[in-house]
């Protein structure tokens, strides 16, 4: 093993100390650090070797833990930015149903409607609150059931 190869490996092992990481952010990152682009790619090799970058678990957990703050597509097009794959990322999100989405976009609303029922009424509040939805990552459709959904209880 070069030295250049330790002193690279140490860095990314440092990293992914702290935080999990791509494999692409984790190329990014050696480059940025002024690392040959050839041994970059043998940290990559030997980080993906002995499981320290996963790609799918990343994704996941990312999944898991964004999931009730964003909805599907926010945190579908963070994920394509991170690197990972369209496809497996479309498989990940259709193992979430329909009605989850809509459990936790009801729980956004509610949140954001408490936010902003003194301030506004009506037709003013539907809009705002499918506003943040659609900022939020909601696409339209879904965006709707969730306010029906909203009003239907209120």
């Amino acid at each position: 093993m070069s030295r250049e190869f330790i002193i690279a490996k140490n860095l990314a092992l440092k990293l992914l100390n702290r935080y999990d990481k791509t494999q692409k952010e984790m190329k990014k990152y050696l480059l940025d650090k002024c690392v040959d682009p050839n041994v970059a790619d043998n940290v990559i090799k030997y980080l993906l070797e002995y499981n320290f970058i996963n790609d799918c678990r990343y994704a996941r957990n990312y999944i898991n833990k964004n999931l009730l703050k964003y909805g599907e597509k926010k945190i579908f097009f963070d994920l394509i930015l991170k690197g990972l794959d369209s496809e497996f990322l479309k498989a990940e999100f259709s193992k979430i149903s329909d009605e989850q989405k809509i459990e936790i976009g009801v729980k956004i609303c509610k949140k954001k409607y408490d936010a902003i029922k003194d301030k506004f009424e009506g037709f003013k509040i539907r809009h705002k609150l499918f506003c943040h939805l659609i900022g939020k990552g909601y696409d339209y459709d879904l965006a709707t059931k969730i306010l029906d959904q909203v009003y239907s209880r209120n």
